[in-house]
């Protein structure tokens, strides 16, 4: 059969190079290199092919053939090196492993399957015609080197009708087969919603639904070239692929065309409108008044990521979203649970939603998780500075965003840690802050005094909360001390004593230079240096004169700590002391980027962690700090902690490189100015 199936193809090249030779004068760029069909006839139906799979793949022997048309290829990049292909009996999934097939194939060409040495299998459910099978024992597509062994390509212009059919009848038997749904409409809460996420090129799902409240997921690539696109306002007929995956429903739509019918009057009796309008969160909050609401149709919100689902002080179905600084925001509660983070810029489909009062608190509840997008852009919101009593008579208004209060004392019935319920008192008054068991910080301990608290406003019934994102939102206040003891030095004084202090009081410096070096390595070790022994994670001492060498050291220092940076909050370098001193007032760093890794998406940075209870728990220092490539800058802290009290300190590396790892960061010198 393949003899025949090669004879074939050879006589109609034959042929069209005639054609070429003896009429280019009149050839159409458009006009198809085949316009009839070969002589090759069909020997089964590709219903006959499907019932071949009974649960495992199967390598086809026999020497069979198929003969169908093209309904589905790659031309508006929504199906992927793939095509479905349809005779009068069924559709199947051809995989094959090559780009833009639309150009050989396609919609409406004839193709005739040698099917002898393919392999029938499915992919989640779906039945598909590949060359092999992978590790997952599913179909492998067909190399495009053998390509021309399996398909002939005949007649283009063949149309095939849709087969017509309501939602609540899809089944397996319309897999891979174009078919039309009558007097269907994209659901309220997506109508301001796009096809996909083109700006992060990521797939979504949108829900189409008939009168009867039938639903069915149109599923859309990213890179489909209307991924951009606003959804069809109106009802009508679309057509497209019907799929599957396990037992959920799928459609793809091959071009716009297919949901040009999907202009009229919706369900509900209302006229189907292109208008798609962003709501501020700030109008949105106004809409409620005692009662649930449902939001206007094809309305949108946009804002940025307040909490922090991954820490878990929030639960992982919801996120507080803030429009901006300044600006008003908002509980969102998805029906699964999200991925969002911190500081992400999200669009949010809310148009037919829900807007409701839970213990007071306004919350946008169930928002199809994929109603919400990426946009791309992120920022961290600054935090509205109040007393206490000017939270209390602003929350209604500032509920759901983020705020910071100063000067603070902190207590806990239940013990000295986060877990529970902590009281903060300012100068003006008390308020709650609540850390869930489950968090991840829970069980560290807090400290007496903060310089400032930040967190989301959240109301509770007749209550309110200010709730922490993580123990960094907690600044530690360094004018008292804390809990430790001074454990030591830890190594010799790498500096001297400056001389005089104030009140009898004398300063010492204590100077790492990192001169003892030997860390070679970026596994983890501890090495004693200059001031005392260090912890060094994902990182190494750099040695003029090494191959570790680059670039850059503080100017009369021979040794650096470089640290690798892996984009990963549990594995970026740091370096961190295992010893304490007492009384530092200042800490002064020398860093820097390596030039081994720069490009348009590397930023580089660090930032400064304090511990006052001998490591067992850390707060932030300040602000993260920007570093510049291969300039070694210095950034002084302010402690400030009293005579007597004890603290340790981590430098972690905060350097990135969008999706990629291991940006590296130099640490030179490293001043400690401390009161004897």
């Amino acid at each position: 059969m393949r003899n025949l199936l090669h004879s074939y193809r050879t006589l109609l090249g034959m042929l069209l190079l005639l054609s070429l030779t003896f009429g280019a004068c009149k050839r159409q760029y458009d006009e198809p290199p085949y316009a009839t069909d070969p002589d090759i006839q069909a020997t089964t139906t590709i219903a006959e092919l499907q019932a071949m799979y009974t649960g495992t793949p199967v390598e086809i022997t026999d020497s069979l053939i198929i003969v169908g048309v093209v309904t589905g290829n790659d031309q508006e990049d929504n199906l992927y090196k793939k095509i479905t292909l349809q005779d009068a009996t069924a559709g199947i999934e051809i995989e094959i492993d090559q780009s833009s097939l639309y150009a050989s194939y396609p919609v409406g060409r004839k193709l005739f399957i040698n099917l002898k040495g393919l392999t029938l299998g499915t992919y989640n459910g779906l039945l598909e015609l590949g060359l092999g099978v992978n590790s997952s024992n599913q179909p492998q597509r067909i190399s495009s080197s053998v390509i021309d062994d399996f398909i002939t390509v005949g007649s283009t212009g063949n149309v095939v009708e849709p087969v017509e059919v309501t939602i609540s009848e899809l089944s397996s038997t319309y897999q891979s087969m174009l078919v039309s749904i009558k007097d269907v409409e994209f659901a309220d809460s997506y109508l301001s919603s796009t096809y996909a996420d083109s700006v992060n090129s990521t797939t979504a799902n949108v829900t189409l639904q008939d009168c009867s409240a039938n639903t069915l997921s149109v599923r859309t690539s990213g890179y489909a070239s209307f991924a951009n696109k606003t959804v069809a306002q109106g009802k009508g007929t679309i057509t497209g692929i019907y799929s599957f995956y396990n037992s959920d429903k799928q459609f793809y739509i091959r071009t716009l065309d297919d949901v040009a019918d999907m202009t009229g009057v919706r369900c509900d009796g209302t006229t189907a409108s292109d208008s798609v309008e962003q709501i501020s969160i700030d109008s949105l909050r106004n809409l409620y008044s005692s009662a649930d609401i449902t939001v206007p149709r094809g309305r949108y919100i946009t804002g940025y990521v307040i909490s922090n689902s991954a820490k878990g002080n929030v639960n992982t179905q919801n996120l507080y979203l803030q429009e901006g600084n300044d600006m008003s925001g908002i509980l969102v509660r998805f029906t699964a649970a999200h991925s969002f983070t911190q500081g992400q810029k999200l669009k949010i489909a809310i148009g037919g939603q829900t807007l409701t009062s839970y213990y007071g608190q306004l919350e946008l509840n169930n928002i199809p998780l994929d109603s919400a997008t990426a946009t791309g852009d992120t920022m961290s919101i600054t935090p509205k500075v109040l007393t206490i009593t000017e939270l209390e008579a602003q929350a209604a208004a500032l509920s759901g965003t983020l705020v910071t209060i100063k000067t603070v004392t902190l207590s806990n019935t239940a013990g000295s840690t986060y877990s529970g319920t902590v009281v903060v008192t300012d100068a003006t008054g008390t308020v709650n802050s609540f850390v869930r068991t489950g968090a991840s910080f829970a069980s560290s301990t807090f400290p007496t005094a903060a310089s400032s608290y930040t967190g989301v406003l959240n109301i509770n019934s007749s209550s309110y909360e200010v709730n922490i994102r993580d123990t960094t939102d907690v600044i530690r206040s360094t004018s008292s001390s804390s809990g430790g003891s001074d454990s030591g030095s830890g190594g010799s004084d790498g500096g001297s004593d400056s001389g005089s202090g104030s009140g009898g009081t004398s300063t010492v410096v204590y100077t790492e230079n990192f001169s003892k070096g030997g860390k070679t390595g970026y596994a983890d070790a501890a090495t004693t240096q200059d001031v005392g022994s260090w912890q060094f994670s994902q990182s190494l001492i750099a040695v003029t004169g090494t191959s570790t060498v680059k670039d850059v050291f503080t100017s009369g220092n021979t040794n650096t700590a470089r640290l690798r940076g892996t984009n990963s909050s549990t594995d970026d370098g740091y370096i961190m002391m295992n010893f304490d001193l007492t009384g530092v007032q200042t800490i002064a760093i020398d860093h820097a980027g390596a030039s081994y890794d720069t490009g348009d998406g590397v930023t580089y940075g660090f930032t400064l962690f304090a511990s006052y209870d001998a490591g067992a728990t850390w707060t932030q220092v300040g602000s993260a700090i920007s570093s510049t490539v291969s300039v070694m800058n210095t950034e002084t802290f302010t402690i400030g902690a009293a005579a007597g009290t004890a603290v340790r300190f981590k430098i972690l590396n905060t350097s990135s490189n969008g999706s990629s790892a291991r940006v590296r960061m130099n640490i030179g010198r490293v001043v400690f100015t401390t009161l004897e």
